[in-house]
């Protein structure tokens, strides 16, 4: 990859949930939403990134695909199930 070449999605995608993940615990998840249009929100083990990739990419061509940025803790999408962060997505 040169310097002017960009990250393959795929990898980018993959880098990114692994940045979410951190050193959370194997029993928090990943919160998935697809939006636009609107879908059910889905829960996914933080530890199994690649299934994180693998519906993010089954999802994307038919919506826009929100992942939480902090770590769930149980499988809900409210803000009490957090218990920290490790990245700030802006």
């Amino acid at each position: 990859m040169t310097p002017r070449q960009s990250i393959p999605q795929a990898l980018a995608l993959r880098l990114q949930a692994a940045a979410i993940a951190g050193d959370e615990p194997r029993s928090s998840f990943f919160e998935l939403r697809p939006l636009d249009p609107a879908g059910k929100q889905e829960f996914i083990p933080v530890r199994d990134l690649p299934a994180v990739a693998n519906r993010v990419e089954d999802l994307r061509d038919r919506h826009q695909v929100y992942i939480g940025a902090a770590p769930r803790t149980r499988e809900v999408g409210t803000a009490d199930a957090i218990e920290r962060v490790v990245v700030l997505v802006v």
